[in-house]
């Protein structure tokens, strides 16, 4: 009787913990998969040098009105240059609303952002042209800026969810 229980035991224990793998394993996979809905997450490709600390999508008129807060990170002032889309520069949207940097529009650049402080970029239009992803969000800008030591650097911002 001794010998089928150890069998049974070991039985239980070899498959207990494969199956308790394979759940995780899949648990994670559509963790991954299955973003959650209703929510835009904002991400700095160099969070070191500027930091996304908030941002909004509003639907409008088929549009989406982006606004975005970014703090300069790079423990020392910069000089942004330029602000790209889609590879690019930002003037103005045709028939909206202009995109600008803490109100000041793009084609008054550069602008110069202290350690620490805070800009705003709003008016920029990510909407997604495929009508079957309407509230799919898919999209980034291109900040680039001088550094205090004269050095250009690139950072990305990207914005991806589904709104509402």
């Amino acid at each position: 009787m001794k010998e089928k229980a150890q069998a049974g035991l070991d039985y239980l224990l070899t498959y207990g913990w494969a199956f308790i793998l394979v759940m995780s394993v899949l648990g994670l996979i559509f963790f991954l998969v299955s973003g959650p809905t209703g929510q835009v997450s904002f991400f700095s490709s160099d969070s070191g040098q500027i930091l996304v600390k908030g941002g909004e999508i509003k639907k409008a008129g088929g549009a989406d009105a982006v606004s975005m807060v970014l703090q300069n990170s790079a423990g020392a002032p910069i000089s942004i240059t330029g602000v790209f889309l889609d590879d690019v520069q930002m003037v103005s949207n045709e028939g909206g609303a202009a995109p600008a940097v803490n109100g000041t529009l793009f084609s008054a650049l550069p602008l110069d952002v202290p350690n620490g402080g805070q800009i705003t970029i709003s008016g920029v239009d990510f909407s997604n042209s495929n009508p079957e992803y309407k509230n799919d969000v898919r999209g980034g800008i291109r900040v680039v800026f001088n550094n205090t030591y004269g050095y250009t650097k690139t950072v990305d911002i990207n914005a991806a969810g589904k709104i509402g």
